[in-house]
């Protein structure tokens, strides 16, 4: 049995003939008697390898990186071993095997040696490795760093890590350039060969150790607007991307810069047809959007707000795909976002639902609601984000007709609402409710919504004037029709009368508004029916209210509607009591003694004897 010493040994030896050597180890276990320019490039790694801007752009100025891309021309095109290059076997076959395993071993390191010296001289400052590109980048560097990809992007498995070594420095050239913006080939052939390069690397089995940097080079192609187009249509490409989402260990950083390379993407018409068109893509921007790297999720929720802001004719997602997209928006507000994504985000949910019909809003909204409550019980309303999503997702129920959508459909979306209502986002709850009730045909409905007037009553004793005033808003608006009121005499509208007599009554401070508001909408019930009226008129602080209202109100619609409730009020207390065939004065003085109050008898005999004189009972 092995000792655990020898078995951390073992361990350990394991690992270092699974990791992929470094360039000075190849370079050491070269023969002695190989070209010796391959110890020089050494020497020149040592003497590169640091992050001194200053002293890079002295050592281009002196023509280093020029050297450098010839001795990689060199090594590439080098006639005494290409033709070995291709030969079959390894070390351990013998005879001209290895001779050309050790040749195709030294080539490569010494390929890799000079690309990664290159790359460590273009640690330059970028206005300097812009001006270097321009000299010598389209016709030396760059035809010379796609040669080696073109060879070492496939090899037999004896020569992996040779050719991983090449990748890998040839990747991290590329990406010095493009990191700074650097457009790296022109033309759309050139793009596509260096794409599909790119993309084989990925894909094959020397990838190890490679993909970040290669992953990060193609975030960087999609970011030149004039690659998109051909990027998106190019195969493969957005299978890899998305594939780096399900990678774990060392290469989650992968899905990073896919992340990004498809927000960059979704900003091209083309591309975003395309990948509004698969659904692995809207899987995974979802699966990203509550990733727990901050960066990983601004690219996503960007990506998203650029899909989903495109005119319906370009990108058409399904109905589950949408409400996907918005539960994975609203699960990330427990992941914490900046205020940038946060904008963006609720312009993704706006999104998302604005091109909708008003049937699939609904539906979205209420299952999307009533699962986001469910998954976070907490106090969500006390965080500022969550009241900022659902305010966005509320902001297209405010504009439905409520008679476009089934019952059930009906019922399940203003449940919804009074279940946000339950967890304290009254003022998005209250902004929705007021926009509905706008629209005629949403009135009854909503009046007759079971629990819908016990909300308002709730909100009308909240201790935030802007919800008060909003919500009496919407009350006014409910009870405009006689149909509505009827809702009022059972027990749910006990409970809202009793707010309505507590707001004329002082006993809840409110604001002059809402005050006018709530005299409005008891107008509007007075004058509906006579059975309103011997209702109301069992409130025996309801006429001294208005009274009381109308007497200290400036000239307004409000106080018109005080002092017609009044008369009305009056006249029909008379009525019942047998005063029809009263003269105008005698039912005022008789509505002076009803009333009672000597303090106000001086304005009410000012405004009242015209308005008894229109009143017929």
């Amino acid at each position: 049995m092995m000792s655990p010493a020898n078995q951390s040994s073992g361990e350990s030896s394991e690992e270092t003939r699974r990791a992929p050597p470094s360039l000075l180890q190849v370079v050491q276990g070269l023969e002695p008697d190989v070209d010796p320019s391959a110890r020089s490039i050494a020497l020149a790694i040592r003497h590169f390898n640091h992050n001194d801007a200053s002293l890079h752009d002295y050592e281009i100025s002196q023509g280093s990186a020029y050297f450098l891309c010839n001795l990689l021309d060199r090594a590439l095109m080098g006639s005494d071993t290409s033709v070995l290059v291709t030969t079959e076997g390894n070390d351990s076959t013998g005879g001209g095997g290895a001779v050309g395993g050790n040749l195709y071993r030294w080539r490569s390191a010494r390929i890799a040696m000079t690309c990664s010296a290159l790359e460590m001289t273009l640690r330059c400052a970028t206005a300097t490795l812009r001006s270097c590109f321009r000299q010598m980048g389209s016709h030396a560097l760059m035809p010379a760093i796609i040669c080696a990809l073109e060879e070492f992007a496939t090899c037999s498995d004896s020569h992996t890590n040779a050719a991983r070594l090449v990748l890998r420095s040839c990747s991290k050239v590329l990406r010095r350039i493009s990191d700074a913006g650097i457009v790296l080939v022109s033309s759309h052939t050139e793009v596509r060969i260096l794409l599909s390069l790119l993309i084989r690397i990925v894909q094959s089995d020397v990838s190890a150790g490679i993909d970040g940097d290669t992953f990060a080079t193609i975030a960087n192609l999609t970011n030149i607007s004039t690659n998109r187009t051909v990027m998106t249509t190019s195969p493969g490409l957005l299978d890899i991307l998305l594939t780096s989402s399900r990678s774990s260990g060392r290469r989650q950083h992968c899905a990073c810069e896919a992340a990004r390379a498809l927000q960059h993407l979704s900003r091209c018409e083309q591309s975003c047809r395309v990948m509004g068109s698969r659904g692995d893509v809207v899987e995974n921007l979802s699966t990203w959007i509550e990733d727990s790297r901050a960066t990983v999720r601004r690219f996503a929720v960007a990506a998203v707000r650029n899909l989903t802001t495109r005119p319906p004719s370009e990108v058409i997602l399904a109905v589950h795909q949408k409400k996907q997209l918005l539960k994975a928006l609203l699960g990330s507000i427990q992941k914490g976002i900046d205020a940038a994504t946060a904008n963006c985000r609720r312009q993704a949910m706006q999104g998302l639902l604005n091109t909708e019909k008003p049937s699939t809003v609904a539906e979205c909204i209420t299952e999307v609601v009533r699962e986001s409550l469910q998954a976070n019980t907490d106090a969500v309303s006390n965080n500022i984000e969550w009241r900022d999503a659902m305010s966005a997702l509320m902001e297209p129920v405010g504009y439905l007709q409520l008679s476009d959508l089934s019952i059930k459909a009906r019922c399940d979306l203003l449940d919804s609402l009074l279940d946000l209502s339950q967890q304290s986002f009254f003022p998005e709850v209250t902004n929705t409710l007021e926009l509905l009730s706008r629209k005629p045909q949403n009135q009854s409905a909503m009046a007759y919504a079971s629990g819908m007037l016990c909300v308002l009553a709730r909100l009308l004793r909240e201790d935030n004037g802007s919800i008060v005033e909003t919500s009496m808003a919407c009350a006014k608006n409910l009870f405009l029709e006689p149909e509505s009121s009827a809702k009022l005499w059972d027990g749910d509208g006990q409970d809202l009368l009793e707010a309505f007599m507590d707001i004329l009554c002082g006993a809840v401070e409110v604001s002059e508004r809402a005050c006018g508001l709530c005299v409005q909408t008891i107008a509007n019930l007075v004058a509906h029916s006579e059975s309103n009226r011997k209702r109301l008129g069992r409130y025996s602080s309801l006429v001294p209210s208005l009274v009381h209202f109308a007497s200290s109100a400036s000239p307004s619609s409000s106080k018109d509607a005080a002092v017609r409730s009044i008369v009305q009020l009056s006249c029909q207390s008379l009525a019942d009591r047998g005063g029809n065939n009263l003269s105008a004065e005698e039912r005022m003085a008789r509505s002076f003694a009803d009333v009672g109050n000597e303090d106000d008898d001086t304005e009410w005999i000012d405004f009242a004897p015209d308005m008894f004189l229109e009143v017929e009972i």
